[in-house]
């Protein structure tokens, strides 16, 4: 029996266990393999008496043996065999291992030997590799081969040297699964613990897998429960959402506590939140190269600080030193600086000039030399640092210049020094006035109470808030990115990603709600990137390279290539240089990268498939140069000596950098530069995803003290590549004349050169003079288009790009202006979800520059659109977005533009699947730009997946489950009023029921109405005590108060009031008052005027004397009466509406949103709240019969649109298709008689299942005459008087049967019982 969970264990407790951990690993590094490695099991709780089986340690033996054990030979060049120096097959923990030590028991085992046969069971193993340097695919790869030669998981603990990494493969139970064998199971690492000195993070994760600590949260019974246990332990989820948890607590509580220079914008709220997530980038940048050795530790351990400052940042919390004298300088005068004498600290001399210092806004020199013991004992430990460039630790204090006048804003903000307005951003400066408040608290501060449930939308909660360094240091980092495949359990740079996409969405108003409860909602799970990586790749790649005869064949080669579970370079030589050629030449742009996801998976699947397709990076390196000689060859020949002596320049870096850098580095340099680009519209998100590229970058190279700069090569400059821009505003308006001159053409080509060397510029000054001549040629240009008759909305927006400006989002996107080409051969991403009632004033715009411009169309439609009209014909798309467009009307443009414009090739349909929080009813779209607009041709099939939750199965698996159960619809077939995205069988099953009979709203002739939005439902929705006392103080109040309804109160069949009413006053547009003489202009007048009109005050004075009880009970709502949008011509009357008649006729109410059909008849003549629909009609008894039917509801998950949870909308566009079949009028009298005993009655199974098989043979009149099947007649034979009987009787039942048994039938009570 398991035990059970206890209460939270002491800290005394995990703190001996912890120890006890340490001081075994510490013991291990003087210990043999096997000794060390089953102390650390046993120190766990782990041990077990299978541990005979024989196997040698000499490594080539060992591996000999497994293989002849396991009968799958493993390759020694895989597991990099050479490399081994000894390994153990230490013990077999078994399924009844497990259950005995969950009791605490140890097991006396007759047969103590390891039995390779046992699934159930785990098989650990211990190698000692050599000791140097081991990636994490290095390892995992070993793991990955060698789980292929047994059933059970392996796990490996790896020691090399002083350290030593722990693999766990996560497989499938009970059974070697074909499906997802070894090459699909992740892997999961804790790498790299220092023996002697463990980090304090490798220490808490190896206590979470203590037996008795992971009993202490979830009973252990046996091996599933163990191995379970393990994996949610090494989750990285989970360690990146808890890391997150405390990292937004930090960033509430520091946005309250610190103030930064009012050059620094403030969100809605009034926060420096953009301030905060800036210090927190740059912080957190410097923490990961840290760990690659790059930063001292110095800089970050108290009791190092307490000797380099004068006052101790831990003990004089409310300070501001730690910010200003460390973090300041080695931002901005550090990693910014070249090494070297470049590093200086600040003149202590005035200017002559106004009392300036000489480095006023100078901002490569150090500060604050007073705030430390000895000022040129910490500079020894700045010189430390190397120079990395790259435009993060950019200072953006700055002096205005003439074009900023204009900007009212800006102005507003800025300094007066001197002569001078200065915009002090970072305030990194010797002037108290202007210097930021950083207090020490924010990164040394522990445990500090705060209140956060204001933000965080909670009643009485307590929160705690640690400084930033306390929880940077309680998690391990890792440089390297994690993949689908295989992670570190650590914090790696996707973490960045992550963080910063719920930190930009927390501060924005559409979303902060969101964001502040759900950890990681608003970021793109890498497996989904991964994905749509591939799969847009292959859809561009593959028409190049295959010649459809081949095409299934290079496909399955293309994704062997791309996939990291597979080695080896599966194309032949014409085939590798073939794709070779289209990889070097790709260009890819996200349109909304956010943080960098599509352009991070971008970037490391193409280096992946690179270092497949030339593992020695020659083939590489001859088509650059070949490039590069071409373009010199013909700037020799135009005689462009400025353009000859920057491609000499190239040339020789290119060699340097193929000579001088790893393989991996040039390819990462190479394509971003070339080949992967990315916009934005925030400017802070532009700068995460640039954080990431660096750090790309740093990964690859080797740190070096004994070479200049520590071997490390200055960033590039990513202005250029990755801009901050309104990626849906295009340069030129939609049929703008535009007027090219050979002047304009060369200053273009002239702007892209400098651009080129600007991305390259590695000193501070060669930065400064790219930038000084990129700004000329802007206003050159600039002033070129006004002059051409550009109009100034134009010339307006060309001035709103300033790269350099990292707190600036430009007007428009235009690659052509931006990156100096037109078209992309790859678009990739993830566009905003944003609701159209919160783009109003954008819709002006769109309505001018996009063909499927609807009023009503969310933000992501256009989006397509865009990203289409960037794309190269033939180029590919891959996005992720909501899938209302599927249906809704406001995708109806959409829909036949992608039929026409698009070869699609992937619809993946999640429906309500949770694939990230933030995006409701997520879908993957894959397809490639046509030629020209085109109906699709026969032949073209699109491959579908809608999503099955029955099944439980893992969003991880998608691309697993979307190869085995695709299925294909004709992309001809699609309809531009909903696509049906179903297999065959579902859409000749639709098509047959609609040919039955006739849509709804023909049925009934368009009476098919919304219920009434009253804008201020507490104002108008009143309770049954409400309204007799508005009656008891008026009589005549009883004429405006009606029985109401809420979509809740509708329930299968009948109506269920809950005594509410709602006071119905028309507006006076659609029926005349006392009152209704002031006009509509007095009334729009008077809510600007605060109703001094006299024409609305005699109005209001005769509506209070009319109905005195209803006017005193709406006056209390008075100001949010005035201030609805929903509203009629005064503010007390309700909108207008043409058919408040309606309401009083019986009629059918249809629920808004609903998990099943719930239709109900009201004959009282009750109104409905916007959460409600009616249909009227007078057979409404037979509607009722169809629209609660088991095929309404089949039809109704096919068609309706789909929300969370299993509900539908029953929006009347949707409830208008569903057919109504055709009848006689003896079939409409059975049907209504059984619906007058269902509306009657609260157990109606039996006769529920009789009305369906009558509706059923509605529906399939042909095939029931085939089955012998006449319900119908058989319920009039048998006749009506006893309808349980009748609901009874055997050959009804019989007949029922049969019904069932029909195809058709079967195929949708599968359906809906799923």
């Amino acid at each position: 029996m398991a035990r059970r969970p206890t209460a939270a264990r002491s800290n005394e407790s995990m703190t001996a266990i912890r120890l006890s951990i340490a001081t075994t690993l510490g013991a291990w590094s003087a210990q043999p393999l096997a000794q060390g490695a089953l102390a650390l099991l046993n120190c766990l709780g782990y041990h077990s008496e299978r541990m005979d089986s024989g196997f040698p340690a000499q490594p080539q033996a060992f591996v000999r043996e497994l293989s002849e054990a396991s009968g799958y030979v493993l390759d020694p060049a895989k597991i990099q065999l050479d490399r081994w120096q000894r390994a153990e097959l230490l013990c077999q923990l078994s399924d009844e291992d497990v259950t005995l030590l969950a009791q605490n028991q140890r097991a006396l085992l007759p047969d103590t030997r390891i039995a390779l046969s046992q699934i159930e069971s785990f098989l650990f193993v211990a190698i000692e590799l050599a000791d140097q340097e081991w990636s994490r695919t290095a390892l995992t790869s070993i793991v990955r081969e060698l789980n292929r030669t047994v059933q059970m998981p392996l796990i490996i603990l790896f020691r090399y040297g002083k350290r030593f990494s722990l693999a766990v493969i996560s497989r499938r139970l009970h059974k070697r699964d074909a499906e997802r064998d070894v090459l699909g199971s992740k892997i999961t690492v804790i790498k790299d613990v220092r023996l002697d000195a463990p980090h304090t993070a490798h220490i808490h994760i190896l206590a979470s897998l203590e037996l008795s600590v992971l009993q202490d949260q979830q009973p252990i019974a046996d091996f599933n429960d163990l191995y379970a246990a393990w994996l949610r332990q090494l989750s990285i989820k989970a360690l990146n959402e808890r890391f997150y948890k405390e990292l937004q607590n930090w960033y509430l509580w520091a946005r309250r506590e610190v103030t930064f220079p009012k050059g620094q914008t403030l969100d809605e709220e009034g926060r420096p939140s953009v301030a905060v997530i800036r210090l927190l980038t740059r912080l957190i940048f410097v923490w990961f190269i840290k760990e690659k050795g790059l930063v001292p530790e110095d800089f970050f351990v108290g009791d190092h600080l307490s000797t380099l400052l004068k006052d101790d940042p831990r003990t004089n919390l409310n300070a501001n030193n730690y910010y200003l004298a460390i973090l300041q300088n080695l931002f901005f005068a550090t990693l910014n600086v070249e090494m070297g004498k470049n590093r200086q600290w600040a003149s202590s001399d005035a200017a002559a000039f106004q009392g300036k210092q000489k480095d006023r806004l100078v901002h490569g020199v150090y500060r604050y030399a007073e705030l430390f013991r000895d000022a040129e004992q910490a500079k020894l430990l700045f010189d430390q640092v190397p120079f990395l460039n790259g435009g993060l630790f950019e200072c953006l204090d700055r002096e205005l210049l003439n074009h900023d006048l204009n900007n009212f804003e800006l102005v507003k903000r800025a300094n007066r020094e001197g002569q001078s307005l200065v915009l002090r951003v970072d305030g990194f400066s010797r002037r108290s006035e202007v210097q930021p408040q950083v207090p020490n608290k924010i990164f040394f501060g522990h445990g500090e109470n705060v209140d956060l449930n204001d933000e965080l939308n909670t009643k009485g909660k307590q929160y705690k808030a640690d400084g930033l360094l306390d929880i940077f240091g309680r998690y391990k980092f890792t440089v390297d990115e994690n993949t689908a495949l295989d992670e570190e359990v650590a914090l790696d740079p996707e973490l960045l990603g992550k963080v910063f996409e719920n930190l930009l969405a927390s501060y924005n108003e559409d979303t902060k709600t969101t964001a502040r409860k759900q950890s990681g909602s608003f970021y793109t799970p890498r497996e989904v990137v991964d994905y749509m990586v591939d799969e847009a790749i292959i859809a561009y790649v593959l028409p190049k390279i295959s010649d459809r005869s081949d095409e299934a064949v290079l496909r399955s080669k293309l994704k062997s290539l791309l996939s990291y579970q597979e080695v080896g370079n599966p194309l032949d030589v014409d085939e590798t240089t073939s794709v070779m050629m289209q990889l070097a030449e790709l260009k890819i742009l996200d349109p909304a990268c956010g943080s960098g996801a599509f352009p991070m998976g971008a970037l490391n699947k193409l280096v992946w498939a690179l270092s497949k397709l030339d593992p020695d990076n020659q083939l590489w390196r001859r088509e650059h140069e070949r490039r590069l000689s071409a373009q010199l060859a013909q700037a020799k020949q135009a005689d462009n000596s400025d353009e000859v002596q920057a491609l000499d320049a190239e040339l020789k870096r290119l060699k340097d950098n193929f000579e001088k850098q790893t393989a991996e580095y040039t390819r990462k340099l190479y394509l971003i530069e070339h080949s992967i680009y990315g916009v934005d519209i925030q400017p802070i998100a532009v700068q995460i995803a640039k954080l990431r590229f660096f750090i790309a970058l740093i990964v690859s190279q080797q740190v070096n003290p004994n070479k200049a700069n520590l071997g490390m090569l200055a960033l590039p400059n990513l202005e250029t590549r990755i801009v901050a821009a309104n990626g849906l505003q295009p340069l030129f308006d939609h049929g703008q004349e535009v007027i090219e001159s050979e002047h304009l053409q060369a200053l273009r080509k002239q702007l892209v050169e400098q651009q080129a060397r600007y991305f390259r510029a590695n000193t501070r000054d060669k930065k400064k003079t790219a930038q000084n001549k990129i700004e000329v040629l802007q206003q050159q240009i600039q002033q070129e288009c006004f002059l051409l008759g550009y109009g100034d909305g134009t010339s307006g927006r060309l001035l709103s790009f300033r790269p350099f400006d990292q707190n600036s989002s430009s007007q428009f996107f235009d690659p052509n202006i931006m990156f100096g080409f037109a078209k992309f051969n790859l678009v990739i991403g993830n566009p905003p979800y944003v609701r159209h009632e919160s783009i109003k004033p954008l819709k002006d715009q769109f309505k001018k520059n996009y063909a499927c411009f609807t009023g009503t169309a969310d933000l992501y439609v256009y989006f397509y659109e865009q990203s289409f009209n960037l794309l190269e014909p033939g180029g590919a798309f891959a996005f992720i977005t909501s899938n209302k467009w599927y249906r809704a009307n406001y995708g109806a443009k959409l829909r036949d533009w992608m039929k026409t414009h698009t070869r699609i090739h992937q619809v993946i349909d999640f429906g309500d699947e949770a694939v990230f929080t933030a995006l409701a009813y997520p879908t993957i779209v894959v397809a490639s730009k046509r030629d020209q607009p085109q109906a699709p041709q026969a032949d073209e099939q699109i491959q579908v997946l809608n999503w099955d939750q029955s099944t439980n199965p893992e969003v991880i698996d998608f691309p697993r489950i979307f190869e085995k159960h695709h299925f294909t619809v004709q992309q001809d077939s699609l309809q531009g009023s909903g696509w049906q995205l179903e297999p065959q069988g579902k859409r000749n099953l639709l098509a047959k029921i609609r040919a039955a009979g006739q849509p709804l709203g023909e049925y009934v002739k368009g009476q098919l109405y919304y219920g009434i939005k009253t804008g201020l439902n507490e104002a108008f929705v009143i309770d049954g005590a409400t309204r007799a006392q508005l009656i008891a103080d008026d009589e005549k109040s009883a004429e405006l108060i009606k029985p109401f309804l809420r979509g809740r109160d509708v329930k299968r069949w009948q109506v269920v009031p809950q005594d509410l009413w709602l006071i119905k006053i028309e507006s006076s547009e659609n029926v005349h008052h006392p009152w209704s003489d002031g006009t509509i202009q007095g009334f729009k007048d008077s809510r600007i005027q605060g109703f001094k009109d006299s024409r609305i005050q005699g109005s209001e004075e005769i509506f209070a004397q009319t109905y005195p009880a209803i006017y005193a009970h709406l006056a209390q709502f008075r100001q949010s009466l005035i201030d609805r949008y929903d509203q009629g011509h005064f503010f007390w009357e309700l909108r207008s509406c043409a058919y408040w008649a309606e309401f009083e006729k019986t009629k059918i109410f249809v629920p808004a949103i609903a998990n099943k059909v719930e239709y109900a008849a009201d004959q009282a003549g009750f109104y409905g709240n916007d959460k409600t629909n009616i249909i009227i009609h007078e057979h409404w008894r037979y509607l009722l019969a169809i629209l609660n039917s088991s095929i309404s509801w089949w039809f109704t998950q096919q068609i309706f649109s789909s929300k969370q949870g299993g509900f539908f909308e029953f929006k009347p566009m949707y409830v208008a298709q569903i057919p109504i079949a055709n009848h006689t009028e003896a079939q409409k009298t059975l049907l209504e008689t059984l619906v007058d005993h269902l509306m009657q009655r609260t157990e109606r199974a039996r006769l529920e299942h009789l009305m369906n098989g009558l509706v059923y043979e509605l529906f399939f009149a042909t095939d029931a005459q085939a089955a012998g099947v006449h319900l119908f007649d058989t319920c009039a034979q048998i006749g009506l008087d006893d309808i349980d009987a009748l609901a009874q009787h055997p050959t009804v039942l019989a007949q029922l049967d049969t019904l069932h048994s029909l195809p058709d039938v079967q195929l949708i009570e599968r359906s809906i019982s799923a």
